[in-house]
């Protein structure tokens, strides 16, 4: 996908995956294919005295043992099979998931109804609701229209937005987005202590609204939107309240501003990625080295989207930071890079809003940074003050005594 060759590819979905799997007939292919008879032994005496039981309400049912299925597991003989009957394309497939990858609209056909028949052969049914295929170019998807199939430019795949060829879209992203408008109200009205809603809001509702953003570029109006609507929860919007200053200095963490919630949780998934398959360390340097200037969907392009915002640049596969400092994400110390994009947000946040009231304002900083530790305080004298030779600005008496 990261070369200019036009690409093609079918997505589908197993109805109740595993749920009808014949356990006997499983157990001995398994033995069929050289599996340690310890290790089977050991996981059908788990399933087969593995028990259920049903709540409803307060009230919690007899135990059931079952005979039939398996709770939940990547079937191992998709890809033995479609290496055979479909050598042409590339199989994919994560627990439900199945995909295939090719480079023509009539081999990808083909590989379509091995499938089919491996589906079949299983007693599987594919979910039509979640089966399309897609191409990179109009020429392909024509052709795969031609031929019935359901072709979409842009989808949620295991959760994420995926966007197939040049034309942009946060469909799916933006409904995670909306989906938090039913909750602002529930968090306004509830009772509990400031820092039990921050803490709901960076450990509930950021992880459900930014759920696969690492894969999809989103426009800054975006986080002010969810800024504005987290101070209205939080019933901090009053005159003259700035959202990223309250949100990202003023609050217990950090992580209670959507702006830095997704910087650091991109570069987290990021490094994680990277460590778990190194051979993303050369698409990602080949993307940079090809990349004109635009912007574009997928990982890489995420990572110079959020970069950009805080001055870093990239240097695959290192990123450099605002003081020139090279960080190999696969292996640097996790906690003092954490450090480092902090006092980075620091510096953007208090570089924009340098001149704003609320940084002047000495009863402002009086009632707001009473009881911060002094860390804090320190990286804003340092970077919200004499930041980049600039001239000081004049730091109020409460503030200087903190520092």
């Amino acid at each position: 996908m990261g070369t200019a060759t036009p690409k093609v590819g079918f997505v589908c979905d197993i109805v109740k995956a595993f749920e009808s799997l014949p356990r006997d007939e499983v157990f001995g292919i398994c033995q069929w294919l050289g599996l340690p008879r310890a290790v089977l032994a050991l996981w059908f005496s788990f399933l087969s005295n593995m028990t259920r039981r049903f709540k409803l309400g307060d009230v919690i049912g007899e135990p059931i043992r079952s005979n039939l299925g398996f709770p939940a597991a990547v079937d191992i003989y998709f890809h033995s099979y479609l290496r055979v009957f479909a050598p042409s394309a590339i199989p994919l497939s994560f627990v439900d998931n199945l995909e295939l990858v090719g480079s023509q609209a009539s081999k990808l056909a083909s590989a379509t109804v091995c499938i089919q028949t491996w589906a079949h052969m299983w007693g599987l049914q594919l979910d039509d609701a979640k089966t399309y295929t897609w191409a990179t170019t109009a020429e392909l998807r024509q052709e795969l229209q031609a031929l019935g199939w359901s072709v979409r430019e842009n989808a949620k795949d295991l959760g994420a937005q995926i966007t197939y060829g040049k034309k942009k879209s946060v469909k799916e992203q933006q409904s995670r987005l909306d989906s938090l408008d039913r909750y602002w109200m529930l968090l306004n009205r509830t009772v509990a202590p400031e820092f039990q809603k921050c803490q709901v809001i960076f450990q509930a509702f950021w992880p459900r609204a930014f759920h696969g953003v690492a894969n999809c570029t989103l426009g800054w109006s975006h986080i002010k939107s969810l800024r504005t609507s987290a101070m209205r929860a939080l019933r901090y919007n009053r005159a003259g309240a700035n959202p990223a200053i309250r949100l990202g200095l003023l609050t217990s963490s950090m992580n209670s501003d959507p702006g830095f919630y997704q910087f650091w949780s991109v570069i987290v998934t990021f490094r994680r990625m990277l460590t778990k398959q190194p051979s993303l360390e050369t698409l990602w340097a080949r993307f940079m080295n090809r990349w004109t200037g635009s912007s574009s969907h997928g990982p890489f392009g995420k990572m110079i989207e959020l970069t950009s915002q805080v001055g870093w640049s990239i240097h695959a596969p290192c990123l450099v930071d605002h003081d020139g400092i090279y960080w190999h994400l696969p292996t640097c110390d996790e906690t003092a890079l954490r450090r480092t994009a902090t006092d980075a947000w620091l510096r953007k946040l208090l570089m924009k809003h340098r001149f704003a009231r609320i940084l002047m304002d000495s009863r402002a900083w009086t009632t707001s940074f009473c009881g911060r530790r002094s860390t804090s305080c320190r990286n804003i004298s340092r970077h919200g003050f004499m930041c980049c030779g600039m001239a000081p600005l004049s730091i109020p008496p409460s503030i200087r005594s903190m520092t």
